[in-house]
């Protein structure tokens, strides 16, 4: 490799962070579950909330900005020379054996986010699938950070996870009796 140079010229970042979650964050995810209808999406045996703008809940308003000031740096570093806004979120439960199937999110918005409020073992982890079809047209002998064709994260309660929209990705299934909980947002 002495004489060939080597240039990544198109790189796709997932940022994690993590927050301190307060346990009345759970409760008002729980109430939402209990009152509002199932917007099915990519959920599968699982619960997906309406779409809610940033003021909708008071109790999720500190989770919001932590989001933007995290969002804010991202966007500094990648030369998006504007402040971030949350266009919605949704609040996610997921039971026993429910799992979210491969989608991305809004065309509209430049990144997207899902910040874990809940996660029993075994949960399900969220995989974010490679864009590009270089895994289909080349057969690897190894799998290395330059080929492989997804990157699995195991939450954890408090990360916060931000991302491109257009990136596509799935949750497996939760194999815990207690129920995984999360928020999805939209940023512009």
């Amino acid at each position: 490799m002495k004489d060939i140079k080597k240039i990544t010229p198109f790189i796709t970042s997932i940022y994690i962070t993590s927050i301190n979650i307060d346990k009345s964050l759970v409760s008002v995810c729980n109430s939402i579950h209990e009152t509002q209808d199932n917007f099915q999406v990519s959920n599968c045996l699982g619960f997906q909330s309406e779409r809610f703008i940033e003021t909708q809940w008071p109790d999720i308003i500190y989770y919001c900005e932590f989001l933007k000031k995290s969002a804010n740096l991202i966007y500094k570093d990648m030369g998006i020379n504007k402040e971030c806004s949350i266009i919605n979120y949704w609040i996610n439960v997921s039971p026993k054996y429910a799992h979210n199937v491969s989608h991305h999110h809004m065309p509209e918005s430049y990144f997207s986010a899902v910040l874990y409020v809940q996660t029993p073992k075994d949960c399900g982890n969220i995989i974010f699938e490679r864009d590009d079809s270089m895994r289909k047209t080349i057969m690897f002998d190894e799998f290395n950070e330059e080929n492989f064709g997804e990157y699995i994260f195991s939450p954890k309660e408090g990360n916060l996870i931000i991302f491109p929209s257009h990136l596509r990705h799935y949750v497996e299934p939760n194999m815990n009796n207690e129920k995984r909980i999360s928020i999805s947002f939209n940023l512009k």
